[in-house]
């Protein structure tokens, strides 16, 4: 996990239970692409052309850098193993035959923790595409006009308004700690490229949209108790060793669900994918047929049923690996169908999921897609100067409890000048001098009364107002949260629930 090495790579696809005609075949394929590599044939070239991987089609091979537990075990102990600018020997895993050159070996890179705010651009529509620009250049332009701005409470503040990576912007716009293989390379491109703690990037465009990216940490090796946990992991999840492959998963829902092929549906089939070159065609052909092509236990599945996954066929495989992926999408398909009859459990978290779209479509419609209007706006900015300041200073601590007697009982040993007990009761304490701006302005220049789970004990020096239209966009976020109290209360109003259990 010290180094990362960088990888470009070939696959000739075999399942692992193939029979041993479609072994040498694909073996066969993997030394050809090998020997027209090392004849001085350009690697892209032959990858683009002849490997497997779905994703040769875009990355021409390459795999860029990655380090340990991100390949499975054989793939990884080739790659390390294999001489800088040297290519590896054929090998096996349960994808099938590959060899591999490594053109670099680095000290790793690590990992970065990051806050990022996000416009979705949903299609390549040059209208969204403006739209999502135009939001992301005035953000930036926000930030780049005021430093405070740029702060990691200020940017929270900024992704959970408007940030369209919910999950994220909920914390602020915070993502898990990821190395540079992990995520999308223009993303990982431009987090690593920040030399600072705080630094932010300029607009970036990845596969998904537009970004804005805020350095938070950045760390050489994950923590001890982070690898400790990681390995304990991996000895306990015997499937890291033994990957039990996707065609193996498949062949036994086939027979679990007497899968048969209609021996002229088959045939009709292979004939139509043979005689169209292009996968257009290839699915104008299928589209409408009602030809039956194979039968389970109580469904009759025909030709149309393939057209939408009739890409997976490649001339470069012989019909019966073609006929096996076209199984595997059915049968695939159909588990999908019956998950909720088979698993119970899923069947809950499924409904459970469904029902948290409902309430966040709800809130989105009740809380984050109301708009104030200047009135309110100029009321709230008016009534909280405190709060839209800069330059303020909290000189304490604040205390966090686990319970509201907890923070009760803390704050009377404070009043007795008994700091030391007090701060033993709090799971978490942080000491000032804390400066505006920071995670804690909700506690220390509070919009809603603190929490009666925290205690703040120490004194606060008021900072300078900011100009109303420097900050905007807090007192509309300000605003968003006060209507989302006023939601929940009126939720509680109606439906008035009641604590059936005391944990202790």
């Amino acid at each position: 996990i010290k180094d990362e090495v960088k990888v470009e790579h070939i696959l000739a696809a075999v399942r692992a239970n193939a029979s041993p005609a479609d072994t040498l075949a694909a073996y066969q394929r993997i030394v050809k692409a090998r020997q027209r590599v090392l004849a001085g044939e350009d690697f892209a070239l032959v990858a683009a052309e002849c490997s497997e991987d779905p994703s040769a089609r875009h990355n021409k091979g390459s795999l860029g850098y990655f380090s340990a537990f991100q390949m499975v075990p054989i793939f990884e102990d080739v790659a390390f193993n294999t001489p800088v600018g040297e290519y590896s020997d054929v090998f096996r895993t349960n994808f099938g035959y590959h060899f591999l050159h490594v053109s670099d070996r680095r000290e790793c890179e690590g990992q970065v923790s990051v806050q990022h705010i996000m416009k979705i651009v949903p299609s390549a529509s040059p209208e969204q595409e403006a739209k999502a620009k135009e939001v992301i250049d005035s953000l930036y332009a926000v930030m780049i006009s005021d430093t405070a701005m740029t702060s990691e409470g200020a940017f929270a503040n900024m992704a959970r308004q408007f940030s369209d990576d919910r999950q994220s912007a909920m914390q602020g716009g915070m993502m898990p700690w990821f190395s540079r293989a992990q995520i999308l390379p223009e993303f990982a491109d431009a987090a690593f490229d920040l030399q600072h703690n705080g630094d932010i990037s300029k607009p970036v465009r990845s596969r998904a949209g537009w970004h804005i990216i805020r350095r938070v940490d950045r760390r050489k090796t994950m923590p001890d108790e982070d690898f400790e946990r990681t390995m304990r992991r991996l000895r306990q999840d015997r499937s890291f060793y033994r990957f039990e492959p996707l065609f193996a998963r498949m062949d036994k829902l086939a027979r679990e669900y007497d899968f048969r092929w209609d021996a002229a549906g088959r045939d009709s089939l292979v004939s139509r994918a043979l005689l169209a070159r292009k996968v257009e065609e290839r699915k104008a052909a299928l589209s409408d047929n009602s030809i039956v092509l194979a039968r389970v236990k109580d469904r009759v599945f025909t030709l149309a049923d393939v057209a939408a996954d009739i890409d997976m066929w490649r001339t470069d495989r012989i019909p019966a690996d073609n006929l096996h992926h076209i199984q595997c999408a059915l049968l695939k398909a159909y588990e999908i169908e019956h998950l909720e009859a088979k698993y119970p459990d899923f069947a809950a978290l499924r409904r459970e999921y469904v029902e948290g779209l409902l309430v966040f479509d709800v809130t989105q419609r009740r809380v984050w897609n109301v708009k104030p209007d200047s009135a309110t706006v100029d009321s709230l900015y008016a009534a909280n100067p405190k709060r839209y300041s800069k330059g303020g200073t909290f000189d304490g601590s604040i205390y966090f409890c686990s319970s509201p007697k907890d923070a009760a009982k803390l704050k009377a040993l404070l009043a007795k000048g008994k700091k030391d007990k007090a701060a033993k009761i709090a799971y978490q304490v942080i000491n000032g001098p804390i400066s505006q701006g920071d995670f804690y302005d909700d506690f220390v220049w509070p919009l809603f009364p603190v929490s009666d789970y925290v205690v703040v004990d120490g004194t606060a020096t008021d900072g300078t107002v900011i100009p109303l239209n420097e900050c905007r966009g807090v007192v509309i976020n300000d605003f968003q949260q006060i209507t989302e109290r006023k939601f929940l209360e009126a939720l509680k109003a109606k439906f008035n629930p009641v604590q059936l259990l005391k944990l202790k």
